[in-house]
């Protein structure tokens, strides 16, 4: 449990870096952030070299649409919220096809994590 947690909050950090940089200043390249998500999912999910490489071109194709959808939609964030989970839906059902049952089951782990501590850190940041 301790390493699913761990791992959780890497990616977790690794995501946050990711969208904190890209509202302070230039936003990162979709083939830094898919690299950077790719190298901490192998160590978590200790990903075969197959797994990697079809993991990586997953996450390069959404972040580019994801990176897309903030271009397009800046003024709307309805709008972009809408359409991000879109996109995270696809890419979870493309994940599910790549990894185990196990390393699927850690993944959602991982997201569930992120997920609630991002609430946590929207309401500490209302007070």
């Amino acid at each position: 449990m301790k390493k699913v947690t761990t791992l959780l909050l890497l990616f977790v950090l690794s995501i946050s870096v990711s969208f904190a940089q890209g509202q302070r200043g230039e936003p990162k390249e979709p083939k830094a952030i898919a690299l950077e998500q790719t190298q901490m999912m192998k160590e978590k999910l200790n990903l075969t070299e197959e797994q990697e490489a079809l993991i990586l071109a997953l996450n390069e194709e959404f972040a580019a649409k994801r990176n897309k959808l903030r271009a397009e939609n800046k003024e709307n964030r309805t709008q972009m919220r809408s359409a991000m989970k879109t996109t995270f839906v696809e890419q979870d059902q493309k994940m599910k096809e790549i990894l185990t049952e196990d390393q699927y089951a850690t993944f959602q782990e991982m997201r569930s994590e992120r997920n609630r501590r991002r609430v946590g850190k929207m309401r500490k940041n209302k007070e």
